[in-house]
């Protein structure tokens, strides 16, 4: 039924979308578990379909993690196209200022609503309650045009077991009401749209299953000796074993689960150890280790073997015997699906989403009976036949799903319920105009003022007005900067190598080609220039020069610049130089933006070498680029960690035996020049901005 729903609107030559993802659950304490790894992998597919459709990132700058998702998607999609909104401090639910979570609510839709994607995606409505992640649906932007993943609904069915604080459940409520009022709900299985329709009055054709899939690593692979001996000896497993994998929540069956495997013949049982994956907290491994105990198991029988990384999740599960999941109510089922594509025999309860995934009734069981596990448990182990069967049909199962199938089933229920709201013959929106936008803007920031009265704020404290302006003056000029030029018009000082076949000098230069602006570049003395430079470059340094660059520094002095762009790298002056370097044109009250080509020689440095003043020095910094995100931990280990952008290289590739930029580099670029633009602006208007013909005071009363 929900395939014939995604495809009934479906109209032909559908124009273009730009459709936005909300990926702060690939932010959050989410980004460690099943929402995150489901939002992620999702948001990869739908960019590797061929489609017509713009897909854009919208990611929380308050959150971490930002740098990592832009260096996981930059071979998908250009950086210009990963947008970020700002939201004031301490706006958690758990911070009992409902006016701060509200006013953070209004904002990030006042965001939204000036992108004005054709599609909002929320990866991960229900977040927020303990960390500053903002998620609501309707208040500004259109909640016709707003999705929601769906996971499941088990806080609201259990509320008992998972809403026990007045603040939690008032927090989840107002999430499900958001819920209720999204024009379009992708559920992750059949039994979760099921359910969502039983416990709520959502119209039938608001809600999709798009279903689920696990990445392309968990397969099945050949692991060496050597390795297999490592890992099982790491992990404290000495015998053929039965493995499930999962969270330490009440609905997992843990306990049930350890009461089955002592049940099971003891000739059997004695030949395995059953291995718990998953990091649980020390009371509640207690407890299980106290069940085994009493039902007669030994400290041997019971392995549990905490958090391990995904390639060593994937060779468990290649060198386990069984895999059994007694999950008493899931959204999906992920390590169901992750087991049989690794070519487990697998086995689970016959409950909720989970034999949608197994497909077989006789690898099922009543996850309340522990006899029935037990049994279940013990015909495989004791039938060579079976166990082969259930390995070989889960292998042919798990093709059934994929995160191709996901995406596409997702871009055709938001064509489908899109085509409804354009109407019958949707047309291609006409491309907007700067004067457009701006009156756009306009009526978006009435809105705006006039939706505060609304949320009842109450009184709110002098510092939280102040700081919210200034997040609503950040937020407004992102918009603007990603729809104007006029953020190009800054006077640039280029300090880069300049010299015939350097890799450096050839980056810089292909760089320098694409911006709209021309720099001054300040570039070292060269004896072998193969022709004459151009009339904006200055010569005034030497490679691998330790002094004071006092030539540069002159030179930079006396040019009439506004910004410093340094592209460093190694054959260069070197770091505590550089150092001295961003010290004394900070001193100009210059902005400085520096690229480091590498970050390995920071891990060499001590006191003695300048490591302080080298450090302070980075930190003074505008902005630091880096093109790997080991150059970000290696920053962040060195204690800088404001400011630092990763930024892909910009993909050139040969023409007519030159270097030319990629088109995603181009856009990389722009990108570049957007984060340049962005932390000029802050510093110098950190309540208001102009652009074009108008300037906009955010310190307002009114406010």
């Amino acid at each position: 039924q929900s395939e014939k729903i995604i495809g009934q609107c479906f109209p032909r030559n559908f124009p273009p979308m730009r459709i936005l993802i909300d990926l702060q659950g690939c932010q959050s304490g989410s980004r460690f578990g099943g929402i995150g790894r489901y939002s992620m992998a999702l948001a990869k597919a739908m960019l590797q379909l061929d489609t017509p459709h713009e897909i854009c990132l919208l990611l929380n700058s308050r959150l971490p993690n930002e740098n990592a998702i832009r260096a996981e998607f930059a071979s998908l999609m250009p950086q210009q196209n990963i947008l970020t909104f700002e939201v004031p401090a301490f706006v958690a639910a758990d911070n009992d200022l409902p006016a701060h979570t509200r006013m953070a609510e209004l904002i990030r839709e006042k965001r939204i609503a000036e992108i004005n994607p054709d599609v909002l995606h929320i990866g991960s409505l229900f977040e927020g309650a303990g960390e500053d992640v903002v998620t609501s649906v309707g208040m500004l932007f259109p909640a016709e045009r707003t999705a929601v993943t769906l996971y499941d609904l088990i806080p609201y069915l259990e509320q008992e077991t998972y809403l026990g604080t007045r603040i939690l459940a008032d927090h989840y409520m107002r999430k499900f009401e958001g819920l209720k009022r999204a024009g379009m709900i992708v559920s992750i299985s059949d039994f979760s749209r099921a359910e969502a329709l039983a416990h709520t009055d959502i119209p039938p054709d608001r809600i999709g299953n798009i279903s689920s899939a696990v990445d392309s690593q968990f397969t099945q692979v050949t692991i060496s000796t050597e390795s297999k001996i490592d890992l099982l000896r790491k992990c404290g497993i000495s015998k053929p074993f039965l493995m499930f994998t999962g969270s330490f929540d009440i609905r997992k069956n843990h306990r049930r689960l350890v009461q089955a495997f002592a049940q099971v013949p003891a000739a059997l049982r004695s030949q395995h150890q059953l291995v718990i994956v998953g990091k649980g907290e020390e009371r509640q491994v207690s407890r299980l280790k106290a069940v085994a105990k009493r039902n007669g198991l030994s400290e041997q029988d019971l392995v549990f073997v905490g958090h391990v990384t995904d390639v060593e999740l994937v060779a468990l599960y290649n060198l386990c015997t069984l895999f059994v999941f007694p999950s008493l109510r899931e959204g999906f089922g992920l390590p169901v699906l992750e087991a049989m594509s690794c070519g487990v025999p697998t086995i689970g309860s016959n409950r909720t989403s989970i034999p949608e995934v197994i497909g077989r009734a006789d690898a099922l069981f009543d996850p309340e009976d522990v006899d029935e596990i037990a049994s279940k448990i013990a015909a495989v182990l004791g039938n060579a036949a079976f166990a082969a069967e259930l390995k070989r049909r889960g292998l042919e199962r798990s093709k059934n799903f994929s995160w191709a199938l996901s995406a596409k089933r997702a871009l055709e229920f938001f064509e489908s319920r899109i085509a409804l709201v354009r109407g019958v013959e949707p047309q291609a929106t006409p491309p907007a105009t700067a004067a457009s936008r701006q009156a756009e803007n306009r009526v978006i920031y009435e809105k705006f003022l006039a939706g505060l009265p609304q949320l009842n704020l109450g009184r709110m404290d002098e510092e939280f007005v102040e700081s919210t302006a200034q997040i609503i003056a950040a937020n407004e000029f992102l918009t603007r900067i990603e729809n104007s030029h006029r953020h190009y018009e800054r006077r640039i000082g280029w300090v880069t190598a300049w010299s015939p076949q350097c890799e450096l000098a050839m980056y810089s230069q292909q760089l320098i080609n694409e911006l709209p602006v021309r720099p001054t570049v300040f570039a070292e003395h060269s004896e072998k220039s193969a022709t004459a430079d151009s009339t904006n470059v200055i010569r005034c340094w030497r490679n691998g020069e330790e002094g004071d660059l006092s030539d540069l520094q002159r030179a930079l002095r006396s040019a009439p610049i506004d910004v410093v762009v340094i592209q460093y790298g190694e054959g260069m002056f070197g770091l505590l130089a550089l150092a001295k370097l961003v010290v004394t044109q900070k001193k100009l009250n210059r902005h400085v933006f520096v690229t480091l080509h590498s970050t390995a020689e920071l891990a060499a440095l001590t006191a003695e070498a300048g490591m302080l003043e080298i450090r302070g020095a980075m930190k003074s910094c505008d902005g630091i680029f880096v093109h790997a995100m080991n150059d970000v931990k290696n920053l962040g280990a060195f204690k800088v960690r404001k400011n630092v952008y990763f930024l892909p290289k910009l993909g050139m590739k040969p023409r007519n035996g030159d270097a030319s930029v990629s088109d995603m580099g181009k856009s990389n670029v722009n990108y570049f020049l957007r984060k340049i633009a962005f932390a000029i602006t802050s510093v110098d208007s950190p309540l208001g901005w102009t652009a074009g013909e108008t300037t906009l005071d955010l310190a307002r009363s009114d406010l």
